[in-house]
């Protein structure tokens, strides 16, 4: 079943890739194999979200780093729109913020990830919530807050006009 992602583009798998699945649950080992055997390192799953993106969301730091170091794109975008499960976070580094996982933001940090990235069209403020700052700040993550600062953050942006609450 195609159907089309975000930015037109067919979308094959509804379902995730296996790397996607061994992502989610921290399986470096099992990532390694899927990438060894040529699985697409950025391909999205049927939700939207890259490897890279539940392997941050999750917090698995070590495999954050793998992925970086296999070529993942540290500022890919959530492919699709499908809602609330679609996962609302519009990049791994939005995602690691939310869930307030210190050291996975940090490393996304360093290999140059967008800090202030966030929706670019009202289709995209529809579904998804905001920069990494507001991510963080919105769930009581103080230590990410305070990283995502010091790196240079932009308090003033986001889908509301806001970053900080």
């Amino acid at each position: 079943m195609d159907t089309q992602d975000l930015y037109g583009q067919a979308v094959h798998d509804v379902l995730a890739p296996a790397l996607y699945y061994a992502s989610l649950g921290g399986l470096d080992r099992s990532v390694r194999l899927l990438l060894d055997k040529g699985a697409d390192i950025n391909a999205g799953s049927g939700i939207g979200r890259s490897a890279l993106q539940i392997a941050a969301h999750e917090g698995h730091v070590e495999l954050v780093e793998v992925l970086i170091k296999r070529g993942a794109d540290v500022n890919a975008r959530n492919q699709c729109l499908r809602g609330p499960n679609s996962g609302s976070h519009i990049t791994a580094l939005t995602a690691v913020s939310n869930n307030g996982h210190v050291r996975t933001v940090q490393g996304l940090l360093e290999h140059g990830s967008d800090i202030n990235a966030g929706p670019r069209t009202l289709h995209e403020m529809t579904f998804f919530s905001g920069t990494a700052l507001r991510a963080a700040s919105a769930n009581g993550h103080l230590g990410v807050v305070q990283l995502l600062l010091g790196h240079g953050a932009d308090v003033n942006i986001d889908r509301h006009g806001f970053a900080l609450h």
